[in-house]
């Protein structure tokens, strides 16, 4: 699935910031992975609530301390991109 191809190079940055506590852009590769996620369900091509699933995971594996503050950052971030649908045509 290419919105997969998309998403999960994103989803791997989130997850691969629980080697740093801190320092990592942990909140800025969330945001990104969450908005890309947002954009991709408003255009149909990822399911909202697999989309959030995916993102809750990784977020969880980087900073399972800040659950609340993962949502967060998630829920602002999927509205922003559910704005701007992504389009996946043309790309391989």
């Amino acid at each position: 699935m290419r919105a997969h191809r998309v998403l999960d190079p994103l989803l791997l940055e989130v997850a691969e910031c629980a080697v740093l506590p801190e320092g990592a852009a942990f909140t800025e590769k969330l945001n990104k992975a969450a908005s890309t996620a947002g954009g991709l369900a408003a255009a149909g091509h990822l399911d909202e609530h697999t989309a959030r699933a995916l993102l809750r995971d990784a977020a969880e594996t980087a900073r399972p301390w800040q659950s609340a503050r993962n949502e967060r950052i998630i829920d602002d971030a999927l509205a922003a991109g559910s704005a701007r649908p992504l389009h996946l045509e043309g790309r391989s």
